[in-house]
């Protein structure tokens, strides 16, 4: 037996156990990266295969619009794939899908664009789409604080920038260590916490 159709509508792809979700697929085994040893694949076989092309997709529905997944080629070679994630930002169900991030095909994240335009020693997190006032904001908890570390295989946390959200205060270290603070008074101390040392 290779599939069965439970008597609630659900189907069951090698496996004869309903876990109770409409399709339960046993992949028979670890997914080892080759195209053949996945549960699911998704095949385009027509289209163009141009760079920037999408193939096989998911979509998620509730209404006529959706948000998908797809395939995305980002070479010139129909086996250089990434993936693109778009949302249907409006309420015509009609209207299509924008792409919103994209991981290319070397693991760079893109959010907001779909073409790497970050220095290339800056490229593997790139936000923002060139137009108007675009950024990051890390929320913390208000006895918090939120921060950005820079690391090597020796070390997790080798540089830091930091923000102290109960202190009002911003970090900067080198070496594990802070090396600079601004307060929220506006002072900075270079090699010192406080203005008596």
């Amino acid at each position: 037996e290779r599939m069965r159709l439970a008597s609630g509508g659900n189907l069951l792809v090698n496996t004869t156990t309903n876990y109770g979700n409409v399709v339960s697929i046993d992949q028979a085994g670890n997914y080892d990266k080759s195209s053949d040893s996945a549960g699911i694949r998704i095949f385009s076989s027509s289209g163009t295969t141009n760079n920037g092309d999408y193939h096989g997709a998911i979509q998620f529905s509730r209404g006529t619009g959706s948000a998908s997944i797809s395939a995305v080629q980002t070479g010139s070679d129909n086996d250089i794939l990434g993936l693109a994630f778009f949302t249907h930002p409006t309420g015509t169900g009609t209207d299509d899908s924008e792409e919103r991030m994209r991981i290319d095909s070397s693991g760079r994240v893109l959010i907001g664009q779909s073409g790497s335009t970050g220095s290339t020693n800056a490229d593997n997190l790139v936000v923002g789409s060139g137009s108007g006032n675009e950024g990051i904001s890390i929320f913390s908890g208000t006895d918090g604080g939120g921060s950005l570390h820079f690391m090597d295989a020796g070390a997790n946390d080798d540089g830091f920038i930091s923000y102290s959200h109960p202190n009002q205060f911003l970090q900067f270290g080198t070496q594990a260590s802070e090396k600079m603070r601004i307060t929220s008074g506006g002072d900075v101390h270079i090699s010192r916490t406080t203005d008596d040392q």
